[in-house]
């Protein structure tokens, strides 16, 4: 009898074990699929709309605006070196949060070049071209304030991994919050 339930004690243990192996495996998919979701809309979005599509653009048009530059200005201008490490900065980005910061240098250096092209005697066009770059880079800017990206990474951030057992599992597993753009 005592060899019975000694058995009998070892797989309940064994199925304990198991079923919180389970537990955590299985969460830890879950979080994972639920980030998933999230990251791709930042590089997806919805209708291809995505911050990393306005993140591209800001870069193209960025470009654009250094070519105008090296036009008019000489190749060792500061201002020039500022938007082309900016430019790099961009490009480079990993996660979200370089991307964001990325994107504030690419707005101040691309503000700065506009403002001393602006006093240059440009090519013909170049000023109305100069005009709808800084248009086009805020309305860039404008279109990824309104982007449902933080929202719902910060929904998965609280809902997500701040729910019960998540909030502890996340620990176990590795899962980490998601970075908001800003």
């Amino acid at each position: 009898m005592k060899e019975l339930l000694k058995k009998r004690n070892v797989a309940v243990g064994v199925t304990v074990v198991i079923m919180i192996l389970a537990t955590i495996l299985g969460s830890g998919r879950s979080m994972d699929a639920a980030a998933y979701k999230v990251e791709r809309y930042f590089i997806e979005g919805y209708g291809g709309y995505s911050i990393q599509r306005d993140l591209d653009t800001r870069t193209g048009l960025a470009k654009n605006l250094l070519v105008i530059a090296e036009r008019n200005l000489y190749s060792g201008d500061e201002t020039i070196l500022e938007l082309q490490d900016a430019i790099a900065q961009m490009e480079t980005a990993d996660t979200v949060k370089e991307k964001a910061a990325a994107n504030q240098q690419l707005t101040a250096a691309a503000e700065h070049m506009l403002l001393i092209l602006e006093e240059q005697p440009l090519y013909k066009g170049d000023h109305k071209y100069c005009r709808q770059i800084r248009t086009d880079l805020a309305s860039c800017n404008q279109t990824i304030s309104h982007d449902p990206y933080n929202e719902m990474a910060t929904e998965y951030n609280e809902k997500v991994l701040g729910s019960f057992p998540a909030s502890v599992l996340k620990l176990v597993n590795g899962a980490e919050e998601l970075e908001t753009f800003n």
